[in-house]
Formats: structure tokens, C-alpha cells, sequence
């Protein structure tokens, strides 16, 4: 728990449709771009739901939204996968977006 002090923590509930089962995705963040740690993961996967008020539960727009900041950044990191995406990948999607 200590260790994710520096951090935002953000939680992302998905449901299934075809077997409604929820999942829970975390997201570790700092300064506005996703941290990917396997350990904090593996620690929220299995201890998040008990971390109330450590964790802020976000909806899909609000996942979209930090998507999209990071990739103003300038940088083009997508904050889903980690991977850099090609300026025409941003434009493209700066385009679609306005």
C-alpha cells in the first residue's frame, strides 16, 4: 500500500455482456501517464476492492479522456497499451474526436 502513494489510482469495472461477469481493470498513474508495474498490478488485482479511497472508480469516457491526455502530450503513448502510436495514428484520432 505504501508504495502506491505517488500514484493515482484509477479503477475501471467492465461487464461481460455474454457472461456478465465484471472484471476489474486498474490503471496506476503519475503525472498523467500510466505506470505499468506487474507487482502494484498483481497487488490491486488481488487487495484493490479492499482499498477504498485509495482508488477512484472511472467510466469508460473518463478512460477515453485520459487516453487522450496523454496522448497530447505530444509524445503519442496510448495510456491503454503503452505502445506509441504514429503521429498520423494521433492526428487521425484528434480528428475523429472533434
Amino acid at each position: 500500500m505504501e508504495k502506491l502513494k505517488p500514484y493515482k489510482v484509477y479503477a475501471w469495472r467492465f461487464k461481460d455482456p455474454s457472461t456478465n461477469k465484471v472484471t476489474t481493470n486498474w490503471f496506476i498513474d503519475k503525472n498523467g501517464e500510466r505506470i505499468f508495474d506487474q507487482e502494484l498490478e498483481d497487488f490491486l488485482k488481488k487487495h484493490g476492492e479492499e482499498l477504498k479511497g485509495v482508488y477512484k472508480e472511472i467510466s469508460w469516457e473518463e478512460l477515453l479522456e485520459l487516453d487522450q491526455a496523454a496522448r497530447r502530450k505530444g509524445d503519442g503513448k496510448n495510456y491503454l497499451t503503452r505502445y506509441q502510436v504514429p503521429n498520423v495514428g494521433v492526428q487521425a484520432h484528434k480528428s475523429v474526436q472533434m
